[in-house]
């Protein structure tokens, strides 16, 4: 049986936060820089380096967010749904701003 494998590449600034919903089985690959990457309702942290890989496990949104300049290769295999950001992003960033500042509970400050 064949499979379709579409690629393409990312550019993601350094700082810059991308939230991508529902693609599960899809392998990003970073290719220069350093990506930090957390899916909705995962403990894990992912830390990517040039030529490390992870394929997405699961729906949901996932997080990239590009600790220096990045280009990462994506690649979507058959069904896989297509690359578009997150309508659910503001509430995803704002989960993983809490994690990142007061460990995951505390409520965000009045204006963030």
């Amino acid at each position: 049986m064949a499979t379709v494998t579409q690629r393409t590449e990312l550019h993601l600034a350094g700082e810059e936060l991308l939230a991508l919903a529902d693609i599960r089985g899809t392998r990003l690959t970073v290719v220069d820089g350093s990506v930090w990457l957390t899916q909705d309702r995962d403990l894990r942290d992912v830390f990517l380096n040039p030529g490390e890989s992870f394929v997405v496990d699961r729906d949901g949104v996932t997080l990239l967010h590009a600790l220096a300049p990045a280009r990462l290769s994506v690649e979507t295999f058959g069904d896989t749904a297509r690359i578009a950001p997150s309508r659910g992003w503001r509430r995803a960033a704002a989960r993983l701003w809490r994690r990142l500042h007061w460990g995951g509970s505390a409520p965000l400050p009045v204006g963030a």
